[in-house]
Formats: C-alpha cells, structure tokens, sequence
C-alpha cells in the first residue's frame, strides 16, 4: 500500500491485465517511447490475445499468497510437482511461524 502512490495504475490493473490500451497510452505520453508507438501497440496486442503476462500479488507474511506465486510459476514452467514435494508444500503451509519448514522450501 505504501508504494501505490508510485505507481500508474491500481493493484487490480496488474492483476487483471485484459486491456492494454492504458498502458501504450501511457506510453505514448513518455517522450523515448512515444517513438515505438506501433511496436509497444503490437506487443499488448500479442500479450493480449495470447493471454502471455499475468501477475500475482504476493504478500511475503501470508503463506497463502506466497503459495499462489509459487503454483503460478510451476504453471508457468509445465511444472507438475511430485508427491514428496506435494508433501512439504503442505508441511509448509500448516507450519507454525516459529517452526522450523524443511530446507528444501527455503530459496
């Protein structure tokens, strides 16, 4: 919340990104962008059909949102976790904030 007032748009236009429009407009407006108009137009609209970018919100107190970012980036990457790490995912989300989670969930 405290850096919303930095940035362009709301937290609900980076997480339901389905027009692009607001942002090449916003392009528009920056003097070294404004050049790359039709470029930056094609881009969105390939982004846009193809459903290519998506954005999580992450809350790095919440185990939740932290679980929401990391099954959207195994989606990502074609990634199906196995059991065992199906397993400490949970381990994960069950543990107490001052219990120690197993190694292996730390990067």
């Amino acid at each position: 919340e405290k850096f919303q007032s930095k940035t362009s748009f709301d937290l609900e236009f980076y997480t339901e990104v389905l027009d692009l429009s607001y942002l090449t407009e916003l392009l528009d407006e920056d003097v070294f962008t404004a050049k790359y108009k039709k470029l930056n137009e094609g881009i969105a609209s390939i982004i846009e059909d193809f459903s290519l970018v998506s954005f999580v919100p992450l809350d790095i107190h919440d185990k939740g949102s932290i679980l929401k970012v990391l099954q959207g980036v195994d989606k990502a990457l074609g990634y199906t976790p196995s059991n065992e790490e199906e397993l400490l995912i949970q381990q994960f989300v069950s543990a107490e904030p001052e219990e120690d989670v197993d190694e292996h969930l730390m990067v």
